[in-house]
């Protein structure tokens, strides 16, 4: 039996690139569904079936921003790959912000471009070690669920904030580094490729947290060595 391709919704709306996008995915063995502007992208992902979205920012009609939150909004929890402006790291932060899992800057080199697509459909389970409903502090932490709880506080977390969280929990003995979470959470082959994917993620995450009590000083930046856990595990 042959196994089939995995699916990518493209949105780009310069039409060279976006034929160029579609032919460089298609080398690369999969199938490839483009949309050129923000209303046929919402269409397109409300039929579903997309194993992951690489999506421009800029868009004519419904911006990039907006379809991202829309489909974060419907909980369209697929994988989105971002195409920003170089140096434009506002969009960078609002793109994660908004739910991304990973960036790429134009003007982009096509086997980075690549390599980031297979590192985020990459999906790897969870693992043995990695809890999945844990308790911190008077904090219950629905890792499965992506809700962390007490009393009347309810904080919403995506799947990767969970993924990242959850390892970290795991590991909460040492200090993990940038590359390691990169390779195990988010899929990528080489952990050292250059990107503030995890720096940012961390940052949001630790937005959320700290409406937990206790929440602010759970992630601790280790100086020179990554993050860790440090919330009191019961």
């Amino acid at each position: 039996m042959t196994e089939m391709a995995e699916k990518l919704l493209v949105v780009e709306d310069e039409a060279p690139i976006l034929a160029g996008l579609e032919t460089l995915f298609r080398h690369h063995g999969f199938d490839v569904v483009t949309a050129g502007d923000g209303h046929v992208a919402l269409e397109k992902v409300a039929g579903g079936g997309f194993d992951l979205v690489v999506l421009d920012l800029m868009l004519p009609g419904p911006s990039g921003f907006e379809v991202l939150s829309q489909m974060r909004g419907a909980g369209d929890a697929t994988p989105v790959l971002v195409l920003t402006a170089r140096g434009s790291e506002k969009d960078v932060v609002e793109g994660l912000e908004r739910g991304a899992d990973d960036y790429v800057t134009k003007p982009f080199g096509v086997h980075e471009l690549v390599a980031r697509v297979k590192g985020l459909l990459r999906r790897s389970s969870r693992g043995a070690d990695e809890p999945s409903r844990i308790r911190v502090g008077d904090v219950d932490l629905d890792l499965e669920g992506l809700v962390a709880s007490c009393n009347d506080v309810q904080v919403s977390l995506s799947a990767r904030e969970s993924s990242l969280l959850a390892f970290l929990v795991a590991r909460r003995h040492r200090a993990v580094a940038r590359d390691e979470l990169l390779v195990a959470v988010w899929g990528y082959r080489d952990g050292g490729i250059e990107t503030r994917t995890v720096d940012v993620h961390v940052q949001k995450l630790r937005a959320k947290l700290a409406a937990l009590p206790g929440g602010e000083g759970w992630i601790e930046t280790v100086r020179g060595r990554g993050y860790r856990f440090a919330g009191d595990v019961r």
